[in-house]
């Protein structure tokens, strides 16, 4: 384990993640090719920043707008690795990839508004503290956004990035 019980160990994964062999194709932009997925490790890992946690005392102001910013600039890095690679196919791929995520983000976004107007903030501490009427209000809002996250994992039925043939 890194760090006291464990708490750095998802660092420590994405470091040895990027420090092994990378093999990049022989056409690509080196640098932007590497700095796509770093761009999407970052978002990815700061939206841990959000958790209100005993090691991080302070709390992110509009912390429901935070998350979906972030969550939306997570689509330049797929877009830097499919332009870098200097493919067609890796590009139009990339663009499908991103097509899909953006559609999905807009929906996502509209859900996660609508219990920010029951609420009436953008913090994540309040909106928890009246969880319960908002989960009741809002059951259709919960089922919707279920679906819009299981679309985002790329999963069947909403695989359609691979593109089969």
């Amino acid at each position: 384990k890194v760090g006291f019980k464990g708490f750095m160990q998802f660092l420590a994964d994405g470091v040895k993640l990027f420090t092994k062999e990378m093999i990049v194709p022989t056409q690509a932009s080196e640098f932007l090719y590497t700095i796509g997925p770093m761009i999407c490790f970052i978002c990815a890992y700061s939206l841990w920043v959000l958790f209100p946690s005993v090691y991080m005392p302070m709390q992110v102001v509009l912390g429901m707008l935070f998350f979906i910013c972030i969550s939306s600039v997570a689509v330049y890095g797929v877009f830097l690795v499919g332009w870098s690679c200097d493919s067609r196919y890796g590009f139009l791929g990339a663009m499908r990839a991103i097509a899909q995520s953006v559609s999905y983000e807009v929906f996502l976004s509209t859900c996660l508004f609508c219990p920010l107007v029951l609420v009436g903030s953008y913090e994540l501490v309040e909106s928890r503290a009246n969880s319960f009427p908002n989960v009741v209000l809002g059951f259709e809002v919960l089922v919707l956004w279920l679906i819009c996250v299981l679309a985002e994992t790329n999963r069947a039925p909403f695989d359609f990035v691979e593109g089969e043939s």
